[in-house]
């Protein structure tokens, strides 16, 4: 009985807390409003935070066997050493015959687009992936329809994707049906579920037979890397012992190509391929582990400027609340009483803040998904990870929040607190540390954001030594189409120039590497783009010294080359026409000025360019500027009557070169949004404590108006106390901020040099935002009737 009794008053007590602090946040209901609004805003970005780094760093962790599953990386000399995502097709079948410590392995490869129909449909798809059997035995995924084990077996089935299988097939079972795929029929075996949390983003899975018996050169060609190459092991111990064996295996089998070696083999866990971004050729999506825990950290610091508005708030209000505490003291209410009164305020703010800024995630959630190309969804229930982390966010924060005030108010002396000895809207040392600390963050992303902004315009303003502007660039499976094209088009007006090439620019794709290490040890290496004559003209590429391919020249299409001024720099060529290439036979013909095949982020590397007309994937048209619509009708004209029903696709050079900026326009965006939300958190806590400090200055305020004080006047006295807190936050914010810009403009090779006009206008807009705010705030008293100012007590 006695112990229900006690639970009983417990009950109670808890009661009274919670309906006491729901009557101060209703007798406060302006202050209440921002704390919870600007509390909603950062829980809600900190949700959307949680879900994007929960998925990044879930990638690939759910197969059953994953902790065994490892994808061999090699490391090739290309200017420099460089770990590479792809290897030769032999190596898997040869791995797993040398070493015991191999249960299985699994090549995963991706040649270019395939024409897929089915019925009256063709689509050009790229995301069809050749696959060995083993593949559905060391990685998990789940069947919707029809059967994955052994599905690979044939060469006449494939696997789909749900969403290839809805795009062909509806709501029909497409299982038992045929699709045709470049010319070959393609029984549907079964569909997959795809997890949005794995690198193997496959619409269409066939089998590896079809590339290694079609063409029984890959099993014996160790020279051209085109496959990810899986390997399960007995245990993931042995990756090391693996590791150390591997320099005999690459010894026996791995010939030098070119000049290039491929002289070290290693391997590396699945579940962090995704977060490996250093990997060049890779088939597999990127990210970076960066990136998850900068967005992390962003989160919990935005989280603690909104708790800082609720700490100040309640701080500064604590002579408005200082007779309650001081009644509440005098008739013998404890210490632990009032602190527990104090955090069932916050809690109750907590939990009113999570209710919003659920509603808030929900509403950002579509754009914050097209800013990171994600499909996150809120999932409370069928994830325990979000019920958690939402309750553990709500414990955050009432931690947070509801710790200090508590704990500062339950000390008061009544004595002190009766004789108001305690000012309202004064900022205290901590009040100003904390504010100090939100100008900080706030003024670091601002100048982050600055500088981030003039690299971008740095990137648009910079002449990249070849003009982009008006090309088309058509997707083109079959060379021999080059032929016809051209001379379907040569005559239409608008166009001035026509020829092709194995890769548009873009982040390596399409284009090959050769190399040549010397007698003397010195290694030569070169990017190789295959093109078709016209190139430099379609493209705006000036030559140095010697001429462009001829057709006049019969030799060029088998000895001759054009190389680039880097190329000719690093060679030590004073005059480099006619000279043989090192590593083959051909020779010199032109010299291109230098030109920015890649993101400006890379230096200006070697570059070889040869005539291959077999080997070209890509029409590149040049346009002139006006009649662009009609032009582009006219190409698609021609096209289809030449193409055969093959599917016409195109894009603007232009365009293609803007996603090798891909990463900096995200970093931008992100910068923008988390900056704005931050400095709007700020201001929010600068609007409540410079309406406390008016409130509690009313009766003088009045007085100054009536001997003449103007707005101006009354915005000085008052912003005068976050004057302080703001420079210091200025003179910390500047060092940091200095010191990560110039790491992250160290990754460029050309970037915009960093000035003092970034960190200026940040303290200079930081200053104008806080008086702006404060001015606000003093012209809404001055509008008010001057009686009522006079009247305060």
């Amino acid at each position: 009985m006695e112990l229900e009794g006690a639970e009983r008053r417990s009950g109670t007590m808890i009661g009274n807390y919670l309906k006491t602090a729901l009557r101060n946040i209703m007798r406060s209901k302006g202050h209440s409003i921002i704390n919870i609004f600007g509390l909603s805003v950062a829980m809600a970005l900190c949700i959307l935070i949680f879900l994007l780094v929960r998925q990044e760093l879930s990638y690939d962790g759910f197969h059953e066997k994953g902790a065994n599953v490892f994808r061999v990386t090699q490391t090739a000399f290309m200017g420099e050493y460089r770990t590479i995502g792809i290897t030769a097709v032999p190596l898997a079948p040869a791995l797993e015959d040398a070493y015991a410590g191999i249960v299985r392995s699994v090549r995963y490869a991706n040649t270019g687009p395939v024409l897929v129909s089915y019925e009256n449909v063709t689509i050009r798809e790229e995301t069809v992936f050749y696959a060995d059997p083993g593949f559905f035995e060391i990685l998990t995924f789940q069947a919707v329809a029809g059967y994955l084990e052994g599905a690979l077996e044939s060469r006449s089935q494939v696997v789909l994707n749900e969403k290839s299988a809805e795009k062909y097939f509806g709501d029909a079972d497409p299982v038992g049906k045929w699709l045709t795929m470049d010319d070959r029929k393609h029984l549907v075996a079964g569909v997959v579920r795809v997890p949005a949390n794995t690198i193997f983003q496959f619409d269409f899975l066939i089998s590896m037979k079809i590339l290694t018996e079609a063409d029984g050169n890959w099993n014996r060609n160790w020279s051209q890397s085109i496959a990810a190459t899986l390997v399960e092991l007995t245990s993931p111990e042995v990756a090391g012992t693996l590791e150390a064996q591997f320099p005999e295996f690459v010894e026996k089998h791995f010939p030098r190509f070119r000049g290039i070696d491929a002289s070290v083999m290693g391997l590396q866990p699945l579940a962090s391929i995704y977060l490996d971004s250093s990997i060049l050729f890779d088939l597999f999506p990127k990210s970076d582990i960066v990136v998850s825990y900068v967005l992390g950290t962003l989160g919990f610091l935005l989280l603690f400027t909104a708790c800082i508005n609720f700490i100040n708030v309640t701080l500064g209000r604590s002579a408005l609340r200082g007779k309650e505490v001081g009644v509440r003291k005098t008739l013998g209410g404890t210490r632990a009483q009032l602190i527990g009164q104090f955090w069932g305020e916050a809690l109750l703010v907590g939990v009113a803040a999570l209710i919003l800024g659920l509603s808030l995630a929900h509403l950002m959630l579509p754009g914050f998904n097209g800013l990171f190309a994600k499909d996150l969804k809120i999932d409370y229930f069928d994830n325990a990870s979000t019920l958690l982390a939402l309750i553990g966010l709500t414990g955050l924060v009432v931690l947070i929040s509801g710790s200090y005030p508590a704990l500062y108010m339950s000390r008061l002396d009544p004595t002190s607190i009766l004789a108001h000895h305690v000012k309202a809207g004064a900022l205290t040392v901590l009040s100003k540390v904390l504010i100090t600390m939100q100008f900080t963050l706030s003024i670091f992303l601002m100048i982050c954001l600055l500088a981030i902004l003039r690299q971008l315009q740095y990137f648009a303003d910079q002449d990249l030594g070849f003009d982009a502007t008006n090309v088309l660039v058509v997707s083109m499976p079959d060379s021999g189409m080059l032929g016809p094209m051209r001379e379907a088009l040569d005559d239409y007006p608008q166009i001035t120039h026509i020829s092709a090439a194995s890769s548009s620019f873009g982040p390596m794709r399409g284009l090959g590497q050769i190399g040549h290490t010397d007698s003397s040890g010195k290694r030569f290496s070169a990017y190789e783009y295959h093109v078709e004559y016209d190139y430099l003209p379609t493209l705006g590429i000036a030559l140095a010294e010697g001429r462009d391919f001829s057709r006049a020249h019969a030799t060029d299409e088998t000895e001759g080359v054009i190389v680039n001024e880097a190329l000719a720099r690093e060679m030590g060529w004073e005059d480099p026409i006619g000279v043989v290439v090192p590593g083959g036979e051909a020779r010199v013909i032109g010299v291109t000025k230098d030109y920015h095949y890649r993101s400006l982020q890379y230096e200006l590397e070697p570059v070889v360019l040869r005539l291959a007309p077999d080997r070209i994937r890509f029409l590149l048209i040049r346009t002139r500027p006006e009649g662009l619509p009609q032009t582009l009708s006219t190409v698609k004209s021609v096209w289809e009557q030449i193409a055969g029903g093959l599917p016409f696709e195109y894009y603007f050079l232009e365009d293609d070169i803007g996603r090798f900026y891909q990463r900096e326009r995200l970093l931008g965006d992100v910068a923008l949004y988390i900056s704005i939300i931050t400095l709007l958190v700020a201001l929010l806590g600068v609007y409540s404590l410079s309406l406390l400090n008016i409130n509690r200055r009313t009766k003088e305020i009045g007085i100054r108006n009536v001997l003449g004080a103007s707005t101006f006047d009354t915005t000085a006295l008052i912003g005068r106390q976050f004057m302080l807190p703001l420079a210091i936050a200025i003179l910390l914010a500047c060092p940091p901020a200095y010191l990560l810009l110039r790491l992250w403009l160290g990754m460029y090779e050309f970037n915009a040099a960093l000035g003092v006009g970034e960190f200026v206008l940040a303290g200079m807009a930081a200053l104008v935002l806080v008086l702006g705010t404060v001015a606000f705030q003093v012209w809404r008293k001055n509008a008010s009737p001057l009686v009522e100012s006079l009247m305060n007590d």
